[in-house]
């Protein structure tokens, strides 16, 4: 149980799913002085392919990839059209990545997983844990079929504030 949960430490980047939409901007530095502010701004919504289409670059691949992988994907494609393409790319809605909470808390419900990565204390501290509220003395982790029972106490010293994954359950016993 300790190995599948101490596979989470180290960077995080998140990485653009299906469902997830996207604001690309881009300037070219030669035409841009005529453009009012916000011309330029196209939201695109990730398809269930894992690609979105972008004007004069064609299908860009998203899902599985961070942010900076799509921009110098698409930096790369406009380079032919536009003299000195300037292209950004953030995501404004996450929809993709969601971790549920249920059980005693008071504010069970699904939890998005976005750019900052999100922890279980994070997750409890949302949900409106109170530790005093229950005596079960544990929490429950549902990671891939894998239930991992985590002691309050050692919760509460920070010891199992591990990041959490898209499709992870975290579950508050009752008394």
């Amino acid at each position: 149980n300790d190995q599948v949960l101490r596979m989470q430490s180290g960077n995080y980047s998140y990485r653009v799913g299906t469902g997830d939409i996207l604001a690309v901007t881009v300037d070219d530095i030669e035409l841009s002085g005529a453009a009012k502010a916000g011309d330029n701004i196209s939201q695109r919504v990730v398809q269930p392919d894992g690609t979105f289409f972008f004007p004069l670059a064609g299908n860009i691949v998203a899902a599985g990839r961070t942010v900076p992988e799509i921009r110098e994907d698409l930096n790369r494609k406009m380079a032919n059209l536009l003299r000195s393409p300037q292209i950004d790319v953030r995501v404004i809605e996450f929809r993709n990545r969601y971790v549920r909470v249920t059980g005693n808390v008071k504010t069970p419900g699904v939890y998005p997983i976005t750019d900052t990565e999100l922890r279980m204390v994070d997750v409890l501290s949302r949900a409106g844990w109170i530790p005093e509220a229950t005596t079960a003395g544990t929490v429950i982790l549902i990671r891939n079929e894998q239930q991992i029972e985590i002691p309050f106490d050692d919760l509460q010293k920070g010891a199992y504030d591990y990041r959490l994954n898209g499709g992870d359950i975290v579950y508050v016993p009752d008394n």
